[in-house]
């Protein structure tokens, strides 16, 4: 793709953002973070392209949990997020504030931004991006509400099902099996679920072992 693709087209941006989000997939953070400044030296003047990098960037320091770079990109996100008019990027940014803030121990604060985005989450007219959900599960877990974190996932499942998006759906899957099996719940129908999805990959080998090493941690709590 690289060697069809003049420098300055859009697709130039396209291509970086699928490269690192791959890499991101794989856990390959460097990478991941290489290509995604790469992307925002790209970007120049274009709001919406340096809104695109802000986000994965963000997504790298949430897998690090390094809060003081997810702050930095969530800050400087939403302003580029606003100045382009990208409501959804706004609202995975928001979501960003939102868990730092209840890390932070401003609960107030914490609380108010939640309201807030998941009201700009309802007006989007469209599903929001994992980030967003990986940021309001993060904060319910924070908080100690491991059920409504879990609703979260199950709100999200709702939103990708039915679009084809089979590895997103198969990451949702796990997660739930994850959270099922940390709070003590049934999880052979979340499991057969789970696996079902991950048999329509081209390679399920990768989340099937995710799965089994969830039943096999479980066992192991119940053993103990």
């Amino acid at each position: 793709m690289r060697s069809r693709i003049t420098p300055g087209l859009d697709c130039a941006h396209c291509v970086e953002e699928l490269e690192a989000g791959f890499e991101i997939s794989l856990g390959n953070l460097d990478r991941a973070e290489e290509l995604a400044l790469r992307k925002l030296e790209l970007a120049g003047h274009s709001y919406f392209y340096q809104a695109g990098s802000y986000s994965l960037l963000a997504r790298v320091a949430f897998l690090r949990q390094s809060w003081d770079a997810l702050r930095t990109w969530a800050e400087t996100g939403e302003e580029a997020a606003r100045a382009a008019g990208e409501d959804r990027l706004l609202v995975e940014f928001l979501a960003w504030r939102t868990l730092l803030a209840r890390l932070e121990g401003d609960e107030r604060a914490a609380q108010g931004l939640y309201r807030r985005v998941t009201g700009h989450a309802r007006r989007l007219g469209a599903a929001p991006d994992v980030a967003y959900y990986d940021a309001l599960c993060a904060y319910h877990e924070a908080g100690g509400r491991p059920e409504l974190a879990l609703k979260m996932r199950e709100r999200q499942l709702d939103d990708l099902s039915g679009k084809g998006q089979t590895a997103l759906e198969v990451r949702c899957r796990i997660e739930i099996c994850r959270m099922l099996s940390e709070m003590g719940g049934r999880l052979e129908e979340e499991l057969a679920l789970a696996r079902e999805a991950a048999s329509r990959l081209a390679d399920p080998s990768g989340p099937l072992a995710e799965l089994d090493r969830i039943v096999s941690d479980c066992g192991s709590s119940e053993r103990s």
